[in-house]
């Protein structure tokens, strides 16, 4: 396995995944989906989109990388406060852009050539404190938001009284 291969797993996973709980999320009245959880002080819906706005953030810090990959080309000029889509009324709508967002990010994969990830790149965090990390690491960290961002989710739902059936990376694992 390469490390291109890991990533683009890492993003079908990240896709399945949420289809797996946005199909979950969009059964539920509309009053579960705002209603603020005691173990986040968050609700679902907040929860869904909080973790659409650290994609945005972190994909439009990558569409720095001087690969200029096509799969984030529209994202050159914008910051991690400008990003377009932030806010999202409803779910049907979040859903949408996450769908795209899922997309951006399994198009990246694709595009993905193993001497990119050794490319330090610069940005700065929302309180403009600035630092410089190998892009494979920060690549990796977007999925292991991902996995905190859904485990607070998957909570959510439990707290619901909705339990997923499997939500575990071997599901897409293929055979060897």
């Amino acid at each position: 396995m390469t490390l291109k291969q890991h990533f683009e797993l890492l993003a079908q996973y990240n896709q399945w995944l949420n289809e797996k709980l946005y199909s979950l999320c969009i059964e539920l009245p509309d009053d579960q989906l705002i209603d603020v959880t005691s173990l986040h002080h968050c609700s679902i819906f907040g929860l869904l989109q909080a973790a659409v706005q650290l994609d945005q953030q972190w994909l439009a810090r990558f569409a720095s990388h001087p690969a200029g990959f096509v799969a984030l080309l529209d994202l050159r000029q914008v910051t991690d406060t400008g990003m377009p889509e932030t806010q999202q009324p409803d779910l049907s709508s979040l859903w949408r852009l996450r769908n795209r967002l899922d997309q951006r990010i399994l198009a990246l994969c694709d595009e993905l050539e193993v001497c990119h990830l050794a490319y330090p790149l610069v940005y700065e965090n929302r309180q403009h404190n600035r630092f410089e990390k190998r892009f494979g690491y920060l690549l990796q960290h977007l999925f292991n938001q991902q996995t905190l961002a859904r485990g607070g989710l998957i909570i959510a739902l439990q707290q619901q009284g909705i339990v997923p059936d499997t939500t575990e990376l071997l599901a897409v694992i293929p055979e060897a």
